[in-house]
């Protein structure tokens, strides 16, 4: 089944929407390993943006064939990740993949071992909702996982520099929300105190440095806690903070209080939450209002002590992200055009009186512009319910003048949950899956079911002999924004 998504092919999960979420930094001359390819969507977006190698791994033959199909100047490996290829690399992905490890923390540290001296995990998962410190066991449509929580996760990385980034696109049966968590090697911090004699230098590192109980105060914290009515605070500040409030929205959200003349109001809730005492400030301040936030603190009796240091982005921002996942759509649509490798066409059958029996039905795979198979077979699947109390008795498949009958006798509990007012006249058996000769494609697959002794075409499945052409001026503003990025990244 195709899982990503692709201008040509339509998957499983909406693979730009994750792109943007994911919010990579820029992959110009890095390193990239994707762990858990599938069709190698993000692989194609690392040979974009420019990097100087990417691998991708996936334990599926079929998914690690289309990806070297699509993206032949990428490497690709079918194999588990019990063993990484050779590194280091700048920047790993794991995206929906972590709940299938047998040993999750040990994956983590192995992938985390696999990266350069500055680099960057991006790792995809879902978290459950529990105050607890655990793993919670979730049961899905099709199998039960392991999700951790958040107090699991940052036992998890503890040991590293992290950051929980934001949702990520969600999918359609979720058990748990998704977001997306960017992790770094922890390095050694060094405060430098570097004013003139008599300016405090010892006094800071007396009062601040030898102490082991400074309270950190979170701004992103305060923000959610005020969105949620968990700190009062007055009514401007409170309305401005919960309109867009959301983890991914921190900078937006920030400079709406600062131009709202709230920075007065945010600065006493810091305080407070500190006791009046002894705190380290963790909040992002637009560079034009830091100095504000300053004599705010001096007036409330405060000494500010501003540190600054210097440390490659791990992220790109959120503007950043979309024009460049846009770009990179632009990029394979016009590939698309422009490649001669054959894809499969689906075409659903128009209606008769016979569909009148069949109350839903899916194609799983192949997909809309999935690419033809490289080697003898291809597999068909799917799904079927009835409308009424007969069922279909097979799926059939007729090429010229060949016809084969198949079962349908998959189960499929994912299919009678989604649509539980079929479900009496059904179960969860409703699901087919066969192999069908790749040659059978050339003359066209007609695909549908056997009700009654009836045959009921749904849909047919082909290869196009020629591919539509992408305009020149297309092909050259792609290549451009390519060399462009690749130029000033």
């Amino acid at each position: 089944m195709q899982y990503q998504t692709f201008p040509d092919v339509t998957g499983g999960s909406n693979s730009l929407q994750k792109l943007k979420a994911l919010r990579l930094p820029s992959l110009a001359g890095k390193r990239f390993l994707d762990v858990g390819c599938n069709e190698g969507y993000f692989a194609g977006y690392a040979l974009f943006e420019g990097a100087s190698r990417v691998v991708g791994i996936d334990y599926s033959k079929t998914a690690i064939e289309r990806a070297q199909a699509r993206f032949p100047d990428a490497e690709f490996y079918q194999q588990s990740w019990d063993t990484l290829p050779e590194g280091p690399f700048d920047v790993i992905l794991l995206a929906s993949a972590l709940h299938y490890a047998d040993d999750q923390a040990a994956l983590l540290k192995r992938l985390m071992s696999a990266l350069s001296e500055s680099g960057t995990l991006v790792l995809e998962l879902g978290i459950a909702q529990s105050g607890d410190n655990t793993w919670i066991s979730v049961t899905r449509s099709i199998d039960e996982r392991l999700f951790p929580t958040r107090r699991k996760l940052n036992e998890l990385l503890a040991d590293y520099a992290w950051k929980v980034i934001g949702h990520s696109a969600p999918q359609t049966g979720d058990p748990v929300p998704r977001y997306v968590v960017h992790i770094r090697p922890l390095k050694p911090y060094v405060f430098l105190l570097l004013e003139t004699p008599a300016t405090g230098k010892s006094t800071l590192g007396r009062v601040l440095f030898s102490r082991a109980e400074i309270p950190v105060i979170s701004g992103d914290r305060i923000y959610m806690q005020i969105a949620r009515g968990q700190i009062a605070a007055p009514a401007a500040l409170t309305a401005v903070v919960s309109h867009e409030f959301s983890t991914a929205s921190i900078d937006r959200v920030t400079t709406q209080v600062f131009q709202h003349g709230l920075l007065d109001d945010l600065v006493d809730i810091w305080c407070a939450q500190a006791g009046y005492r002894d705190f380290a400030l963790d909040s992002y301040v637009p560079a034009d209002y830091r100095q504000q936030v300053s004599n705010l603190l001096l007036d409330k009796g405060y000494i500010p002590v501003s540190l600054n240091w210097e440390m490659n982005k791990s992220m790109a921002t959120p503007a950043e992200a979309e024009e460049r996942a846009q770009a990179y759509t632009e990029s394979l649509a016009s590939q698309h055009g422009e490649r001669r490798l054959g894809t499969i066409d689906v075409r659903k059958t128009p209606s008769t009186a016979g569909h009148s029996l069949i109350y839903k039905w899916h194609l799983d795979q192949p997909a809309k512009g999935e690419l033809r198979p490289n080697g003898t077979h291809f597999t068909v699947s799917g799904w079927v319910l009835p409308n009424t109390a007969v069922r279909p008795a097979a799926v059939y498949a007729r090429s010229g003048l060949e016809r084969l009958r198949f079962a349908i006798d998959r189960r499929r509990r994912d299919v009678v949950q989604a649509f539980p007012e079929a479900a009496a006249r059904s179960s969860e058996q409703c699901g087919f899956s066969f192999v069908l000769d790749a040659a059978w494609l050339d003359a066209g697959v007609e695909v549908g079911f056997v009700v009654e002794d009836k045959l009921l075409p749904v849909v047919t499945l082909t290869v196009p002999e020629s591919r539509p052409e992408v305009s020149i001026v297309q092909r050259i503003m792609a290549d451009l924004r390519r060399r462009f990025r690749q130029r000033f990244a």
